[in-house]
């Protein structure tokens, strides 16, 4: 058995913020999407002047503003500087990788993780602490891919330096299209945590509109609806939305919808809803039995899952879920999913270059 210890320790750090208070080049943002606003943000809260904001031109509108900075376009930017330092503000690292190459760039610089605000480096103590979990996860895994890939997460995690994802990762890939299935005929996807849909969306551009029925969870209204107008729009059947939450309960808790950070809460918490809740096993009749199941999330995970023991053992469902939102689902959420139904085999992939793009996948 193979020690994960050893592959944790000696590890090239690297501190963005740092670095760029140091360098005397102008500092880019590249990219304009969610992932660029956080990362805007965060730049502004610890005092980096961010000289522009741009988009490769394929993608620039006029009036184009990224949190109240008009963007402008590549072609744009290098009419304006010689030599810049660029942010990475998406989360194809490995799209971004080629620009350090190019004789306008100084140096491409990319946070280990921008979700949900985790932008500095995992304490070590934190996986040390929990690395008999970690190593029970290790030697779990189904191929010797996954077990690169848990290594080198949690190495990006702990030196806040991306090389070491980027040394592991192959292609880009998606929920619906990897080098583990590829999504067939009159598949039943249970979509859960759907937002305004761009996961389903994929879907069904992937299947070619041909698969067998699409049950979507989404319990903020202002997403469900957008959710609900493309279907509508766009007449599109075979589908289902719920506006419970997935948990692992039939009920009502306290929750705080708050954008990616949205999460249960205590009653007394500010701007604390009440939500309805229910398993998944009584979300929806389910007609068809489902064929792939995806949660991309970060708090709430392992209560959906409790809430779908009915379906991971009798429907055993292909299962693609997002981890990389902290470091504990890492290893709690295999551990759950091989305790619900020992029968799954679980994979770890990069579907892009960023630590946090880290899926689970489990198939029977």
């Amino acid at each position: 058995m193979e020690n994960m210890l050893s592959y944790l320790t000696d590890l090239e750090e690297k501190n963005v913020i740092e670095s760029l208070k140091k360098e005397v080049y102008p500092v880019v943002l590249w990219g304009a999407g969610q992932i660029a606003s956080v990362v805007e943000k965060y730049l502004k809260e610890k005092k980096i002047q961010i000289a522009d904001v741009f988009v490769d031109d394929a993608y620039y509108a006029e009036e184009m503003y990224l949190n109240s900075i008009r963007v402008i376009s590549k072609s744009k930017l290098l009419e304006k500087y010689q030599k810049v330092n660029v942010v990475v503000g998406y989360s194809d690292y490995q799209a971004a990788d080629v620009l350090k190459n190019e004789e306008w760039v100084n140096e491409c610089f990319y946070f280990a993780c921008t979700a949900y605000g985790e932008f500095e480096r995992t304490p070590f103590k934190l996986i040390e602490d929990n690395i008999s979990k970690y190593q029970v996860v290790y030697d779990m895994l189904a191929d010797q891919k996954s077990k690169e890939v848990l290594i080198a997460f949690l190495q990006t995690k702990l030196s806040g330096n991306v090389k070491y994802t980027l040394q592991v990762f192959d292609r880009r890939m998606s929920y619906f299209d990897n080098d583990l299935y590829r999504i067939g005929r009159e598949e039943v996807y249970l979509d859960v945590g759907s937002a305004a849909g761009e996961n389903v969306k994929q879907f069904i551009k992937e299947s070619g509109g041909d698969y067998g029925y699409i049950y979507a969870v989404e319990p903020e209204k202002k997403l469900r609806s957008d959710l609900v107008d493309y279907i509508d729009k766009n007449k599109i059947g075979q589908f289902e939305i719920a506006s419970k939450g997935a948990w692992n309960t039939s009920g009502v808790i306290n929750f705080l919808f708050d954008g990616e950070s949205s999460h249960a809460c205590t009653p007394d918490e500010q701007k604390a809803e009440t939500l309805q809740v229910e398993l998944l096993d009584n979300m929806f009749d389910y007609k068809k039995k489902v064929t792939l199941l995806k949660i991309q999330y970060r708090d709430g995970v392992e209560e959906a899952l409790l809430g779908a023991k009915r379906i991971l053992k009798e429907h055993e469902p292909r299962i693609a879920i997002m981890i990389g939102y902290g470091i504990d689902p890492i290893y709690k959420v295999p551990l759950l999913i091989k305790r619900l139904n020992p029968n799954y085999k679980l994979y770890l992939r990069f579907n892009r270059g960023a630590a946090q793009t880290i899926v689970l996948y489990g198939l029977t």
